[in-house]
């Protein structure tokens, strides 16, 4: 009885620390102003949203003069075990989807277009790229990207 009573203290005393930490997480959490919050989503979303995201790829290519075309989307879900070695076969919270397609247009245009999916607030890793010529200095370049989600 007796040591049935000591666990049962112990577990209040738990409790209630762990509520002291949520409600100082939660102060924390709140006193992110509503713009680094979309930030943050912005950076690691919590769903897929792909049409979203060939929105989003589709604006950077045409700010360079390019135009994405013959998209192909495939998620983890899609992939066996021994195909899927990602940053989310270590950490089984987040998801990846993978993204190819293709886009015709100079080397400088190419260019500056990486730099600005580098430079873009959500999480893309570059995971292939090819190119084959079309035209003296055009070039029809594909790309394979993967990006992240919290699961």
């Amino acid at each position: 009885m007796l040591v049935r009573q000591d666990q049962l203290n112990q577990a209040i005393a738990t409790a209630k620390e762990l509520s002291k930490r949520v409600n100082e997480l939660n102060g924390q959490y709140n006193s992110f102003s509503s713009a680094d919050l979309e930030r943050l989503d912005l950076l690691l979303p919590d769903n897929i949203d792909n049409i979203q995201l060939v929105i989003d790829v589709n604006g950077i290519a045409k700010q360079n003069g390019m135009t994405i075309k013959n998209i192909k989307i495939s998620t983890d879900a899609d992939k066996t075990d021994s195909t899927r070695r990602t940053l989310s076969s270590t950490d089984q919270r987040l998801g990846t989807m993978l993204l190819s397609f293709n886009v015709v247009g100079t080397y400088d245009a190419y260019r500056k277009f990486l730099s600005d999916l580098a430079s873009s607030l959500r999480i893309i890793d570059i995971s292939s790229t090819s190119f084959n010529t079309e035209d003296k200095g055009v070039y029809n370049y594909a790309v394979e990207l993967r990006t992240y989600w919290l699961k």
